[in-house]
């Protein structure tokens, strides 16, 4: 668990460079609550997300900043597309209650998933999505576990054998070398 959360001193700039950069290939949970993030933020979480830098993260918290509507599609949809592992997305206490002729209007930096809706159509669809998503990669993860579990079964039987063949030959070998 990597946890930033409550430092409102980092925002936007921090989070884009560290994101750049983060690489921990055994870190499951990252918690970036409350630290005044904005739809500045929306290009490298979904970067992060949608590349093999996340590959073992779980949970992502991003509860208590300013994402927009817009911005947690944009997530949703890089979880729909390029993350298997993520299994749960926390997005609580953001600006996805906004009335939708206060939303912002669509900029470059969009994903094409919002190309084409309009705010109303994201109200409705995005936390739907996002269950769906999540519950794709938790069965994915638990296909992959049981597969896994099934094959330690039989490369445990070939390790064993092949290491006491291997013990066995080290024996054989010890006993023609020793002086009779």
């Amino acid at each position: 668990v990597l946890s930033l959360v409550s430092n409102q001193q980092l925002s936007d700039p921090f989070l884009t460079q560290f994101l750049s950069v983060l690489d921990s290939p055994h870190l499951r949970e990252l918690q970036i609550s409350a630290l005044g993030l904005s739809s500045s933020s929306r290009r490298p979480i979904v970067d992060f997300l949608s590349s093999p830098r996340s590959r073992a993260l779980e949970t992502l918290r991003c509860n208590g900043n300013n994402l927009k509507l817009r911005d947690v599609s944009s997530i949703v949809h890089a979880i729909e597309k390029r993350n298997t592992s993520l299994t749960k997305l926390e997005v609580y206490a953001n600006s996805l209650s906004k009335p939708p002729e206060e939303e912002e209007t669509l900029d470059e930096d969009s994903d094409a998933s919002c190309d084409s809706c309009d705010i109303v159509d994201i109200q409705k669809n995005w936390e739907p999505r996002l269950k769906q998503a999540l519950v794709v990669n938790e069965i994915l993860k638990k296909r992959t576990q049981d597969d896994a579990l099934a094959l330690l079964c039989y490369s445990r039987i070939l390790l064993l054998n092949s290491s006491a063949r291997a013990h066995r030959g080290v024996a054989d070998w010890i006993s023609s070398e020793s002086p009779r």
